[in-house]
């Protein structure tokens, strides 16, 4: 029993390693009840020395297909996780070829006297994006962009980072000088995430999609009109993604690219009136809109002028704080893009 007692306190320990960790991801249907079916035969055909090997040798292959299956995955993904009130887009390629986020969510923090917080508080990474992300079967988080220096979107780096391999983190030049930003950023320096300053004109190209930041042109200091503005078209349709831009940076966007159109806009703040302005949603024209939000916020996300605007422009409107976490799919082997589908507790299949 001392021994028994001894090796589980060690296998606890060598859990908490990320190389130690097999994530495999939320497994199909079909494939649990295989896995239960070649468990049955498996033991009720022990006794039999005959078959013993190959009864074993077909409940091993389904047990690594279980765990690798993932790799044969040829579906990608493009998800508005819901974060509550903040921001954070999960995008993954076929074949579990890359895994990258768009902002982390993560909780704003106010001044409040000492008999008002609670002794203990789980963060919005632990309950909500981090058991997704273990159910997509992501081990390693390839890059993270930061759109901005606000808890609501970069808040949950660090427990982030406690989980998963990083890569690379990407954010706006400027956005270091926020102290939460910079507070984060010397942790993952010390655990040689690479960190990368971004402006205009930046493009990579990952999950079969071309991406490029379209703002801000200057430094600044990581305030929402600093946001990170990406742009990406997947399967052929448009996807910008503007973080907690407002209508001042939406002027300057403008005049910057006044032939940009897309499919598919990412709200700016929220949904709030200080965002999406009628010059802006004029000229990009998408079909569809998706507000990350928290349900009965107390800032009055989205904003009633905000969803008016919208209808008014015939844009068909996408709410995490009603709806859950909205994604779109697509298959390596079709050039066509399902979606926005939506599920309310961040698990899809």
């Amino acid at each position: 029993d001392s021994l028994f007692n001894i090796f589980n306190t060690w296998l606890g320990k060598a859990a908490d390693f990320k190389w130690t960790q097999i994530v495999a991801g939320k497994p199909a249907f079909f494939q649990l009840l295989l896995f239960m079916f070649c468990l049955f035969l498996g033991t009720s055909l022990w006794e039999n020395k005959r078959i013993r090997k190959r009864s074993m040798l077909l409940f091993s292959m389904i047990f690594f297909s279980l765990i690798f299956g993932k790799y044969a995955d040829p579906m990608g993904m493009l998800a508005f996780v819901d974060v509550g009130q903040g921001d954070s887009i999960f995008i993954q390629a076929p074949f579990h070829q890359g895994n990258y986020l768009i902002d982390t969510g993560g909780t704003l923090t106010f001044p409040v006297e000492s008999w008002c917080k609670r002794q203990q508080q789980e963060s919005i990474g632990k309950k909500t994006l981090i058991p997704f992300l273990k159910s997509r079967g992501v081990k390693k988080i390839n890059a993270i962009f930061i759109t901005h220096g606000d808890e609501d979107h970069m808040g949950e780096l660090v427990e982030l980072n406690k989980n998963f391999k990083i890569n690379k983190v990407y954010f706006p030049k400027g956005t270091e000088k926020k102290a939460a930003f910079q507070s984060a950023l010397i942790r993952l320096r010390a655990q040689n995430v690479e960190l990368q300053p971004i402006l205009a004109g930046r493009k990579w190209s990952f999950a079969g999609a071309g991406w490029q930041s379209l703002y801000p042109f200057v430094a600044g200091k990581g305030e929402n009109n600093d946001s990170l503005v990406l742009l990406s078209q997947i399967q052929g349709e448009r996807f910008l993604f503007t973080g907690d831009l407002e209508k001042a940076g939406e002027e300057v966007l403008l005049k910057k690219y006044p032939r940009l159109e897309v499919d598919w806009l990412k709200a700016g703040h929220h949904g709030s009136r200080s965002s999406s302005s009628q010059a802006f949603i004029g000229q990009l024209q998408p079909k569809g809109s998706i507000i990350s939000c928290g349900l009965n916020n107390s800032f009055g996300h989205p904003h009633k002028e905000v969803l008016d605007r919208l209808k008014k422009n015939h844009v068909h409107i996408y709410r995490t704080d009603k709806m859950g976490m909205i994604y779109f799919k697509w298959s390596y082997f079709s050039n066509k893009l399902s979606g926005p589908l939506w599920i309310k507790n961040n698990v899809a299949d």
